[in-house]
């Protein structure tokens, strides 16, 4: 199971609600900051190498535009790696082991489906052992995507609404 916590630090932009002025008792006074819409997926891998799809770009068709309309922030848990790295935790000839892996090129799909920040903290992060994680990692931030999941790691980042921009802290 993974748990993934998004928190709202700071708003760079603040505008009132509909209507509010400052100082107006209906907000207490205080300026009210931008509405962020965040959508969550839970454990998410496009196929598994090397059975992967034809067009990785169509995998998620069926739930694209629900998942990212009108969304500032798209969250999945990477149930996987994206890794050239070919020697998993599984033995030869294991029939009830799993290590998942897309290719370092499904990071670029990741983010052209909307995917904005992607958790690694998983019983499959190492699936392909230390070096697969840090190109797993290495990837996601390539693809301009915010990665976290190793012990005690918080990731910040910036989201762009019409309102403003605010700052997110991820905890995965």
């Amino acid at each position: 199971m993974v748990a993934a916590a998004f928190v709202g630090l700071s708003a760079a932009a603040s505008v009132p609600a509909a209507g509010d002025t400052a100082g107006n008792t209906a907000t207490g006074g205080r300026e009210r900051h931008p509405a962020v819409a965040v959508a969550a997926v839970g454990d998410t891998i496009l196929g598994n190498t090397p059975t992967l799809p034809e067009s990785p770009r169509r995998y998620l068709d069926a739930v694209r535009r629900a998942l990212t309309h009108d969304a500032d922030v798209v969250f999945a848990n990477l149930e996987g790696t994206l890794t050239d790295e070919t020697h998993s935790k599984c033995g030869s000839g294991s029939s009830n082991c799993y290590a998942f892996r897309n290719p370092p090129s499904y990071g670029d799909v990741f983010a052209d489906l909307g995917f904005t920040a992607l958790s690694t903290a998983n019983n499959h992060s190492h699936d392909f052992g230390s070096a697969g994680y840090q190109e797993t990692r290495a990837v996601i931030d390539r693809n301009g995507m915010t990665g976290s999941g190793a012990p005690g790691e918080v990731r910040y980042f910036r989201t762009h609404t019409p309102a403003g921009s605010v700052r997110f802290a991820l905890v995965a």
